[in-house]
């Protein structure tokens, strides 16, 4: 150090260590800052982890239960089929959902010929006998699942058996040779679906499946719905709700996202096309 006033200069260096140590500072810092987002955001991803987990172990242990076999067994589906000529619609629920049902029932009832092609599945007494109190003369199948009977929502193990027994009934109304429609009670009717869609005019020659879509631009436009989709049944369309089956049952997904991956690809020679 030489004195500034006799034309000397002083300089002032940080040791390597102290360096270090301000480094250091500095990272506790942000880290302290960042802490309650790192947290939260592991919070979310091992909470997201379990349910995943859960729901699978949930799905595997129950499966037996909507097994394809409970489909060919079952004669109140064969009869009820028999009496319908067109291509029948399927809509399920527990009695969580009968009023939305019985609501969507008195909103279509005006609707030409939608009340007789409708095949309705009750996965619970109380559903079932709610259903035939109202509306006595429309087909509605008492289809016992006792772990079914529980309000269930998107991701949870009730919802994934909800679309492995869908996607097993698709494929064995699709065995048999039969087009069907599979339709969801939450969805507003303006129109007659089965009027404004026709599935002849909609499908070229070599499309099979015909869904709905999330929306009409862009992406979504791409992007499969899952609430109502008419099957045309050839040897495709088994294979197809097949592959859905064993994937609903090997990994966390929902069923329209599966739906979409393997209509992308052309699975099976499947085509796919939107409403």
């Amino acid at each position: 150090m030489k004195d500034m006033g006799m034309g000397t200069s002083m300089s002032f260096r940080l040791p390597s260590n102290g360096l270090a140590l301000w480094r250091v500072f500095l990272m506790r810092v942000e880290l302290k800052f960042y802490q309650p987002i790192v947290l939260a955001i592991l919070f979310h991803f091992f909470r997201k982890l379990a349910i995943s987990n859960d729901a699978l172990i949930f799905i595997q242990q129950h499966q037996w239960q909507v097994d394809l076999s409970t489909f060919y067994n079952n004669t109140a589906l064969a009869e009820a089929l028999a009496t319908i000529d067109e291509s029948p619609a399927f809509l399920m629920m527990n009695k969580h959902a009968v009023n939305v049902t019985l609501n969507w029932l008195c909103n279509v009832v005006s609707f030409e010929n939608v009340h007789n092609r409708l095949i309705l599945i009750a996965f619970d007494t109380d559903s079932y006998e709610t259903l035939k109190r109202a509306w006595p003369n429309l087909h509605v199948l008492h289809w016992k699942i006792p772990i079914m009977d529980r309000r269930f929502s998107a991701g949870d193990g009730r919802y994934q058996m909800f679309q492995l027994f869908r996607s097993n009934l698709c494929a064995y109304l699709a065995s048999l040779g039969r087009d069907f429609w599979m339709i969801q009670s939450d969805t507003y009717w303006r129109e007659n679906l089965f009027e404004i869609v026709d599935p002849k005019l909609m499908l070229n020659d070599d499309e099979n499946l015909l869904f709905d879509q999330e929306g009409s631009d862009g992406l979504l436009a791409e992007m499969i719905a899952g609430g109502n989709y008419f099957i045309k049944a050839d040897r495709r369309s088994v294979l197809f709700f097949n592959e859905l089956s064993r994937r609903l049952l090997t990994y966390y997904s929902t069923d329209n996202n599966i739906m979409g991956g393997l209509c992308s690809y052309r699975y099976a020679g499947n085509k796919c096309s939107f409403i």
